[in-house]
């Protein structure tokens, strides 16, 4: 927790060059190593807070397995109550428990790679932390003052939502899914297996994941919301940068996308920041207004 190609595709001549001289330096160079860094500190972080916590909570307590939220609140949660900023940051990395972690970091795992595929880890590392911390914002500025919120969810819903944007109709090579999977969907679905494998997919579980905070009060959708527009934006700037865009995509598709990350940015950060986080009453989080 999904961009442009950061280079060609290896040829088959090169790979098998790469694996007569015993591989050296060809699977560092293609393995998602931002990725398995971002979730090895959310693992360390998740045993971090058991530590502090003496173990897990009773699940009546903390049904997701995992620390109390007042440990959580001591180890960087999102609760700016006191004018903690720096939340907006730790949050990112911390989560209510194990079922909360798993899920996150499979579907990190899985994206990510295949960002890293396309646009390198350095770019996928500013994606991330960029979509986190807009996730972040928007949940402080709109969520109830007395919620307490922690989770990758916001910067993996960006990683999905460049998915979307940055992957081309049909280029299911964009995507590194197990090879068990594309043989059975291939054999299942026949010619549409390559279709049903594509970013199609990634929009599916996106919708899913921006759907169910709309019905479930403990999700923090702000969040959601807020990583989803900042992994659009960068992305589409991304898109409209790549070699063969006309002149008028590129600075269409930078406006835009800048006009949409700076003015939510902007936005927030006045509410946040300048003091104004008191001239109005937050509406608390999608489904509370819902149902």
């Amino acid at each position: 927790g999904d961009m442009e190609q950061a280079g060609a595709a290896p040829r088959v001549g090169d790979m098998e060059q790469a694996g007569d001289r015993g591989g050296e330096g060809a699977d560092f160079r293609s393995a998602p190593v931002c990725t398995a860094c971002f979730i090895s500190v959310h693992v360390a972080c998740y045993l971090m807070t058991l530590i502090l916590n003496g173990g897990m909570e009773p699940y009546a307590i903390n049904s997701m397995i995992g620390a109390s939220f007042e440990t959580l609140y001591k180890c960087g949660g999102l609760h700016l109550f006191d004018g903690q900023y720096w939340r907006l940051f730790t949050a990112v990395f911390l989560h209510a428990g194990l079922l909360h972690l798993v899920p996150n970091a499979v579907a990190q795992w899985w994206i990510g790679q295949a960002l890293e595929h396309r646009w390198g880890p350095c770019i996928v590392a500013f994606l991330y932390i960029a979509s986190g911390l807009g996730g972040n914002m928007l949940s402080a500025t709109l969520s109830s003052r007395a919620q307490l919120s922690v989770g990758s969810s916001g910067a993996l819903l960006g990683l999905l939502a460049a998915g979307v944007v940055g992957a081309p109709a049909g280029a299911d090579a964009e995507f590194q899914w197990p090879e068990w999977l594309r043989a059975y969907v291939r054999a299942r679905c026949g010619r549409i297996g390559d279709w049903v494998l594509g970013w199609r997919v990634v929009a599916f579980f996106l919708a899913v994941s921006l759907l169910s905070g709309f019905v479930t009060p403990r999700v923090d959708n702000w969040c959601h919301l807020g990583g989803t527009t900042a992994g659009l934006g960068i992305a589409a700037v991304l898109r409209g940068s790549r070699k063969g865009a006309c002149r008028r995509e590129v600075r269409l598709a930078h406006f835009a996308a800048a006009a949409m990350v700076l003015g939510g940015f902007a936005a927030c950060g006045w509410l946040l920041f300048v003091g104004c986080g008191s001239c109005f009453e937050p509406p608390g989080q999608v489904a509370d207004v819902l149902i």
